[in-house]
């Protein structure tokens, strides 16, 4: 069997896999999914709020941090780099019932939408 450590030099490994579950919480809510794990065993993902039941996207290194959205009421995280970067989507503040979603990068700190390819949204 290959496996790949964290620092990316893959080994062979006799026996069975070992590998540990771990509750990572939520951001208040009822419910959050995981959707990318990187070599670091950083997370991203969504996760429900309290109150209004806000979706919001996370990253999990220990602790959940909710990183925001990009004006919007709903972000999701999709997928996360070695580097702690992360992908997703997030819809925009726009007039109802009008409903706009963009592509974002997450740097660690803020959230940047990624444009479109000349439509109304991306993912």
């Amino acid at each position: 069997m290959l496996v790949v450590l964290g620092s990316g030099a893959p080994i062979l490994r006799a026996g069975p896999l070992r590998y540990v579950v771990i509750d990572l919480g939520t951001l208040g809510g009822p419910q959050s999914f995981a959707t990318g794990i990187n070599a670091r065993s950083e997370v991203t993902g969504v996760s429900e709020t309290t109150g209004d039941v806000l979706t919001r996207a996370f990253f999990w290194n220990g602790t959940m941090q909710d990183i925001g959205t990009l004006g919007g009421s709903f972000s999701q995280g999709n997928g996360i780099g070695n580097s702690g970067l992360v992908t997703g989507s997030s819809n925009l503040p726009v007039a109802p019932p009008l409903s706009i979603t963009n592509a974002f990068l997450w740097n660690g700190t803020a959230m940047q939408a990624l444009g479109t390819l000349g439509g109304v949204n991306s993912f």
